[in-house]
């Protein structure tokens, strides 16, 4: 039960859609314009690349700020042990993952996770954004594909994932590392299918590559 908190208090945080609320705020719907994804990388294409530089940070810090909002509330109203406070800050950070994803306030129709899972690596898997990253930007500079460079990193993410748990690298320890293992992996298999429709497009040679010219 506690895990199930953790992860809807999570939740409540993801379902702030900063690309949603920036475009409000200026009188436009994103999910009218471009693709009609409310994630960064519509937002630069829409909006523009302050927007899309705000609604990337925004997205990411609301998944850390889940993860250390559930730990102060555990620890403080619990005498549960530190990596069980752990634990259940991961799943926090899981929650606000999918709460970006698939948003209440939006009908469930969010973004594809991408600022928001590097906001959870950042906070459970912090050893494996440098190389994440460094892929994500060659890939993207070379075919200027976000969504091929997006697909390609998540594969890295759970090499570099299972590669941590054998090493036993992973913050949280015990038998909970596990199930740091199986979320993570489960997310990277979100992220890929969220990314279905931009797979189909590649393999078509349709998909759209990124500008930072908005396209408004």
């Amino acid at each position: 039960m506690t895990r199930i908190l953790s992860a809807l208090i999570g939740y409540v945080f993801g379902n702030f859609l900063f690309g949603f609320l920036y475009g409000k705020i200026h009188n436009k719907d994103i999910r009218k314009m471009g693709s009609g994804n409310v994630g960064t990388t519509n937002t630069v294409r829409t909006m523009g690349v302050l927007p899309g530089l705000i609604t990337l940070i925004c997205d990411m810090c609301k998944v850390i700020l889940a993860y250390f909002v559930s730990g102060i509330i555990f620890s403080h109203i619990t005498d549960f042990s530190q990596s069980y406070i752990n634990i259940l800050q991961v799943y926090a950070a899981f929650g606000a993952v999918i709460g970006h994803d698939f948003p209440f306030v939006l009908k469930f129709k969010g973004g594809k996770g991408i600022a928001s899972s590097l906001g959870f690596l950042l906070v459970v898997l912090p050893e494996s954004v440098p190389l994440v990253v460094l892929l994500f930007i060659i890939i993207v500079s070379i075919t200027r594909y976000v969504s091929l460079g997006s697909i390609l990193s998540a594969v890295l993410i759970a090499i570099e994932a299972i590669v941590l748990y054998f090493l036993g690298m992973y913050h949280v320890k015990d038998v909970y590392s596990i199930e740091v293992l199986l979320i993570t992996v489960f997310l990277v298999c979100l992220t890929i299918f969220l990314h279905r429709s931009n797979i189909k497009r590649l393999l078509n040679h349709n998909e759209n590559k990124f500008t930072f010219h908005p396209n408004v």
